[in-house]
């Protein structure tokens, strides 16, 4: 009985050295439901043997319940997984959604500066046809100058034409001047 107590406090101490694994524990407990029976058997003794199945059921439910919270978790991670990579492709989508929008949108931009361009320059020409008089007027204008040229011109001829024959009248009286100054001599 000695050796017995002795394994049973090895298996024991085994036990709580082992920790958190759970399948070492079964072992362990296994181990012991072994040496428990063996012993049992061999003293007659049952009462050991029914704690150490009761451990060892037990401890096989615990980790019957670990193994299924095992399998829940990975079913739970798988889809989280598949959720994660649909979002990750219907962030995809998204994206390149936006990045043609964003081109589109970057185009209209453009578009839309160069006509902002074309207005002020636009405007700017309105400005400086503001400025001057309207073609219509101008050439009312234009002609107006041209009928006051055209009578200055005809004016300028008959004041030309009067001191052309001014000068022959001067020239003819300085001849008359002339001779009469040569005839009184």
């Amino acid at each position: 009985m000695a050796t017995a107590e002795i394994v049973a406090d090895r298996l024991n101490l085994k036990e709580t050295v082992i920790g958190g694994n759970g399948l070492s524990r079964i072992a362990v407990l296994y181990r012991l439901f072994v040496f428990s029976c063996k012993e049992a058997i061999q003293m007659n003794e049952f009462d050991e043997v029914t704690t150490a199945m009761n451990n060892l059921v037990i401890a096989l439910q615990l980790h019957n319940n670990d193994t299924q919270k095992l399998m829940l978790v990975e079913k739970s991670s798988i889809q989280e997984l598949e959720q994660c990579d649909n979002e990750v492709v219907s962030n995809e989508r998204e994206a390149a959604v936006l990045r043609t929008e964003i081109a589109e949108l970057t185009k209209e931009l453009l578009v839309q500066r160069e006509i902002r361009t074309n207005k002020d320059e636009l405007e700017k020409g309105c400005k400086l046809v503001n400025e001057y008089p309207s073609l219509k007027s101008s050439k009312m204008k234009s002609i107006e100058v041209k009928k006051s040229l055209s009578l200055l011109e005809g004016k300028s001829n008959e004041v030309s034409d009067n001191i052309l024959l001014k000068e022959k009248q001067f020239q003819l009286l300085l001849s008359i001047i002339t001779d009469l100054k040569s005839n009184l001599e």
